[in-house]
This record gives structure tokens, sequence and C-alpha cells, in this order.
């Protein structure tokens, strides 16, 4: 991670009930990010089991 750029990255064992687009953000619950929002600029999945979720934010100024 950076300061304008952050990764999540999220391991499921069951399908989620949610859809993460591209037309969200996030925010990340550490000092150094506290009140920070990220929009989503990628998401990679992993397409053979969808169970590792890959999500790069950039810092919203």
């Amino acid at each position: 991670m950076t300061d304008n750029k952050a990764t999540i990255t999220m391991i499921t064992w069951y399908s989620m009930e949610y859809e993460i687009r591209d037309d969200m953000y996030f925010e990340i619950d550490l000092p150094r990010y506290k009140g920070k929002k990220f929009n989503i600029i990628q998401i990679d999945d992993d397409t053979d089991f969808h169970s590792n979720i890959k999500i790069i934010g950039e810092y919203i100024s």
C-alpha cells in the first residue's frame, strides 16, 4: 500500500451475496489510513475457484 493506492485481498470460502463493482469505495480501519476513502479501480477474481478477490483502490482527495 502507498498513500495514494491500497490493496485488499479477501479469501472467501462461500460465495458472497454482494457484488463488488468499480463504482464503489472502501475504507481501511488502521490509524495511518483513518478517514481516507479509496475508489475501487481494479478487481481481480480467482476465476477457477472464486475464493480469492483482490481489490485495488485509489485515494479520493
